[in-house]
């Protein structure tokens, strides 16, 4: 069973999944770390807005996630249909997983 990180390729996320690389091969001393480029060239407000109720149906939180990780939490809970959101890093995160477990369950066409 191999480990496998999805990752959008972007400056940034090139140069933080090559950094994940390395520690898990040279501090880890892992080999089984497959990582594989994705580019998103959808709208990433009509992708988050057209599939929230896909997040909903199929991502579930535990009862204190509000507690554990609250900037995500307050992101994820003020993000506003309309108007300028300052930040939308977790919802679009939050989406792909949605769109990923959609496709691998076979609950929309790949």
């Amino acid at each position: 069973m191999s480990n496998c990180l999805d990752q959008k390729a972007t400056m940034d996320g090139r140069g933080w999944a090559r950094a994940v690389q390395r520690i898990y091969e040279q501090e880890l001393h892992g080999t089984r770390c497959a990582i594989k480029w994705y580019t998103q060239t959808m709208n990433k407000e009509a992708r988050i807005l057209s599939n929230a109720p896909e997040v909903m149906r199929l991502i579930h939180f535990p009862y204190d996630w509000k507690h554990r990780w609250r900037e995500y939490y307050q992101s994820m809970k003020e993000y506003q249909r309309q108007g300028k959101n300052e930040h939308d890093d977790a919802e679009d995160c939050t989406t792909s997983i949605a769109e990923e477990l959609s496709i691998n369950r076979g609950l929309r066409g790949a």
